[in-house]
């Protein structure tokens, strides 16, 4: 018996998701004015059918719903007179179904839009640029959908300080442009807007000092770009924002100092790349960010003192780059990143000289691994200690074809890499260090006892100037000095999975079998008690342990005696 919907007129377009009616048999009458936005630029299924006619489909609603919209081709306004003379030639044109233009590049004569106040709905982009006597848009506040692009260009009129004359404006379907607005101060005037669908591209604005007016938008489809714009002060009027689903650009703003506005924000679905910002001390404004889908570079930045901002961040799903700064400390602040899930690239930090900030640290997982080279006064790298799986390369140095090396001048510590699971090391790089000498450490003396890649170890100090210097010092690490013979064996050696070790016993003994690794800690005892003379066998399980160089000590009240060796 349903015959009238009317009262639905209220919810916003943009508010609907699927729309259906179905099997409303007296029903004829849907044309209402969201239910004809919502159908030119759909967010989700429709299906509408066996109702009475003209509700019996989505074209009959459509067309119903052309006694209010118009132009599905679109419209370009050249001249003031073309605006003004709009309601006369399209008379009870509310809603144009395609797209708008108003660009008057040549004769300078469109003043004011107010020829344009009926329009309600733009379904397709609206593109205003290139109009040097238009001061403002006033006219467009009854607008409240842009279904395709907002594009605003070269609006360079010396009155065009704001965006007034949007402020009805809610959805914008696509993406938000807003570029080379010279005498733009803020974007006062969005501030009815909640929805944006597509990307945010705020560009080349020399006035522009605050993005106030954007307090409304909380998510975003797309990426942010908020670029060249040299008279930014700070990010104020982002304060809602809580979710970019793409990447988040803030590069070369030369007056941010802080990332203060973007309080609210807690998830960057892609990249979050700060650089060239050439007054940024800081990150505070970042406080509520947990997770970045995609990587973390943060580069150029020549005043950077600290990344406080960033105390709450977990998670990094592609790169960490710290790269060009010039008197950051330290890498405090990034305390609580316990995944990277590409690389970790430092590079030309010259007064960083540990990485203390990154002891939550326990896994990259990424082919590039550890990417550590040209900071200048870098000593150790202490601060990775937790650091169990790099599942990648490790590049301590970098030996570019094209330019050489570059390394580490003073970096003679490399022993926070201990921890690492060699197994997870792809390959294995460490040059143009050449105040590194010692690099005979647990991880990488198991690493090239079975390799699971490439070496390359030169133009360090002696004594980690080549894999063989290497290899003979990790042959040196103190062990107890045991005598060495062959009064056992063990077989196979390697170890694949398991090994048969073999001794005979002269007299009755307490017998320790211990295995032992590179630096002598104890992994395992498969043997403690007293044994009667005689042959005796033990298997040794070597599942658990990493690939690399053990040594296996027998103690018996006769002798005491050590075999190397090799797990695969």
């Amino acid at each position: 018996m349903l015959v009238n919907i009317e009262t639905l007129g209220n919810i916003a377009p943009e508010s609907i998701g699927d729309l259906f009616i179905i099997d409303n048999p007296l029903l004829s009458q849907c044309d209402i004015s969201n239910i004809c936005q919502y159908l030119l630029a759909p967010a989700g299924t429709v299906e509408i059918y066996n109702n009475a006619v003209g509700c019996n489909s989505q074209q009959e609603i459509l067309d119903a719903c052309e006694a209010t919209s118009c132009l599905p081709e679109g419209i370009h306004f050249h001249t003031q007179e073309e605006i003004d003379s709009f309601q006369t030639n399209y008379p009870g044109c509310t809603e144009i179904e395609g797209w708008v233009t108003i660009d008057d590049m040549y004769a300078a004569s469109i003043t004011n839009l107010n020829g344009l106040s009926v329009l309600t709905f733009i379904g397709g982009t609206l593109d205003i640029g290139d109009n040097p006597a238009l001061p403002n848009l006033t006219g467009l506040e009854e607008l409240t959908v842009v279904g395709g692009e907002l594009n605003l260009h070269y609006l360079n009129n010396s009155g065009f300080v704001n965006l007034t004359g949007l402020d009805g404006l809610t959805k914008i379907g696509g993406r938000l442009s807003i570029g080379h607005c010279n005498y733009l101060t803020s974007l006062t005037g969005l501030g009815g807007l909640t929805y944006i669908g597509g990307h945010v591209f705020i560009t080349d604005n020399l006035s522009l000092n605050s993005l106030t007016g954007m307090e409304g938008v909380t998510t975003t489809g797309g990426l942010i770009y908020i670029m060249y714009n040299q008279s930014l002060t700070s990010l104020t009027g982002l304060e809602g924002l809580t979710v970019v689903g793409n990447d988040l650009w803030i590069v070369d703003n030369d007056p941010l100092t802080s990332l203060l506005g973007l309080e609210g924000l807690t998830e960057v679905g892609g990249s979050l790349h700060i650089s060239d910002n050439t007054n940024l001390t800081n990150l505070s404004g970042l406080e509520g960010l947990t997770s970045i889908g995609g990587s973390l570079q943060i580069e150029d930045s020549p005043v950077l003192i600290s990344l406080t901002g960033l105390e709450n961040l977990n998670y990094i799903g592609g790169e960490l780059a710290v790269s060009g700064t010039e008197i950051l400390p330290n890498l405090e602040g990034l305390n609580n990143v316990s995944y990277i899930g590409e690389e970790l690239s430092l590079s030309e930090n010259n007064t960083l000289t540990d990485l203390t900030g990154l002891d939550g640290l326990t896994v990259v997982n990424g082919s590039l691994g550890l990417s550590i080279f040209s900071n200048a006064n870098l000593t150790s790298l202490n601060g990775i200690d937790n650091l169990e799986l790099v599942n990648g390369g490790i590049n301590i140095g970098m030996d570019d074809p094209w330019y050489g090396g570059f390394g580490n001048p003073v970096l003679n510590d490399i022993s926070a890499l201990e921890n690492l699971d060699p197994g997870s090391i792809s390959y294995l790089h460490i040059v143009f260090n050449p105040s590194l000498s010692n690099c005979n450490i647990q991880s990488i003396c198991d690493y090239l006892a079975a390799p699971n890649g490439s070496i390359e170890i030169h133009d360090n100090a002696p004594g980690c100037n080549s894999p063989e210097e290497v290899e003979e010092a990790c042959l040196h690490i103190s062990v107890p000095e045991y005598d060495d013979n062959t009064a056992f064996t063990i077989s196979p050696n390697p170890v694949a999975s398991s090994a048969l070790l073999e001794y005979t016993l002269y007299q009755r003994s307490q017998v320790t079998l211990q295995i032992l690794d590179l630096s002598g800690r104890k992994i395992l005892c498969p043997v403690n008690e007293e044994q009667t003379p005689g042959d005796h066998r033990t298997v040794i399980d070597g599942k658990g342990l990493k690939p690399g160089v053990y040594f296996c000590i027998l103690k018996t009240s006769e002798s005491i005696q050590t075999m190397k060796m090799i797990k695969l």
